[in-house]
């Protein structure tokens, strides 16, 4: 898992347990691997890019700013920001709700 996916799995579930977010990073990190090859190639790079983004934006080790970047990528313009943004969060968000589910 790419550093930007990883901060992201740790910052979107603001209210998560802190005990949870081991495993929400794990599902997260699990159902990217499980991406056909092709997908995978442009999450990554996605990843990559929009990383660098937030790392010369000064956002990146404040959990809550980025969580509100990444909310603010949800209505870009740009179709695959846009997409991106979706997966992520809908990916954490369901590990969350699978954990809860568990316990």
């Amino acid at each position: 898992m790419l550093w930007l996916e990883c901060r992201i799995a740790a910052s979107i579930p603001e209210d998560a347990n802190p005990e949870d977010r081991p495993e929400i990073e794990h599902f997260l990190e699990t159902s990217l691997a499980a991406m056909p090859q092709h997908l995978r190639l442009g999450v990554g790079g996605l990843s990559v890019l929009l990383g660098a983004i937030v790392r010369m934006q000064g956002v990146a080790d404040d959990p809550h700013s980025l969580a509100k970047t990444v909310a603010a990528w949800e209505t870009s313009r740009i179709g695959f920001v846009r997409q991106y943004a979706r997966l992520m969060t809908s990916l954490t968000l369901f590990a969350e709700q699978e954990l809860a589910a568990v316990s």
